[in-house]
């Protein structure tokens, strides 16, 4: 079986819909690269770009969506590599305890 990748920061980039996307091709979705990024921009920390998480988060509790999330997220300062990685992993499951 063939599957996609779907990669919210890529999405966010390009100014699309997290929810009609996911709701388009959500069958073929294998694994989420978790990331934000601005519109026609950097990546970014978890929450502070175009990426819409409740649309992206409430499109997979609409699919039943139960694959792999990587987070693939802005890298933090140097040194601070725990810490940045121990936020994004609350950002993350905050979510995922709220809708999956």
């Amino acid at each position: 079986t063939i599957k996609s990748n779907y990669d919210s920061g890529n999405s966010a980039w390009l100014g699309f819909d997290h929810f009609e996307e996911i709701m388009t091709f959500g069958k073929y979705i294998g694994n989420i690269h978790i990331k934000d990024r601005l519109l026609h921009g950097t990546t970014v920390p978890l929450g502070t770009g175009n990426a819409d998480f409740e649309k992206f988060f409430g499109a997979l509790k609409t699919i039943g969506y139960r694959g792999s999330i990587i987070i693939q997220a802005a890298r933090g300062e140097d040194g601070k590599e725990a810490e940045t990685v121990a936020k994004y992993i609350k950002f993350v499951r905050g979510y995922i305890n709220r809708y999956l």
